[in-house]
């Protein structure tokens, strides 16, 4: 009766253990598939909401799109079968990324091509600037460091002196406020 007691005691645990096995076998294959679920939905774009994949949308059509790529994966579908469903349905704009193939692979090149050409640009013009030195520019400097074209010099100096302006003396700006104009009721105020 001892043994019989120990057998069936044992028999019980091993029936549990492989009960608990199964189920948390059936939990992983759950955890699996919504998994796969969520990757591939994060891959379709809502066609009725521009730029929002359908695990982001909120409208029907998204949230019947979400149950169907679970009933397809459920059936046992592939990924890239059930991508490939809804670009049957709904064409290559429903794929949040542009398939690698055809005239849509300039989307994947194009961005590589415009960052090495950027980069070939900027160590020509650096280079240039270093070769070259650096210069001050095409005309000459004033105190403050703008540069200004040396055709202009004697109209900017002709202002200062007609407009009572500022004009500079060793560096340091000099006001000047000896300019008179005539007001209109005849009062003359400086400047």
């Amino acid at each position: 009766m001892l043994q019989f007691e120990q057998m069936l005691k044992s028999r019980f645990l091993l029936i549990l253990v492989l009960v608990l096995m199964l189920s948390c076998s059936t939990l992983d294959q759950k955890q699996g598939l919504e998994a796969r679920a969520q990757q591939i939905d994060q891959s379709l774009i809502c066609p009725v909401c521009p730029s929002e994949t359908i695990d982001q949308s909120q409208v029907k059509l998204a949230s019947q799109m979400r149950l169907a790529v679970r009933e397809k994966l459920a059936d046992g579908w592939t990924e890239a079968e059930v991508l490939e469903f809804f670009v049957e349905r709904y064409g290559d704009a429903v794929l949040a990324a542009p398939p690698k193939r055809g005239f849509s692979m300039v989307a994947w090149i194009a961005p590589i091509f415009l960052a090495v050409g950027g980069l070939i640009i900027l160590v020509y013009l650096v280079r240039n600037m270093v070769k070259n030195g650096i210069r001050d520019g095409v005309g000459s400097r004033d105190p403050h460091g703008d540069t200004m074209p040396e055709d202009l010099l004697p109209y900017l100096e002709k202002i200062d002196e007609l407009d009572g302006g500022i004009a500079w003396s060793d560096d340091e700006p000099i006001v000047r406020t000896n300019l008179w104009f005539n007001a209109p009721n005849g009062d003359r105020r400086t400047k």
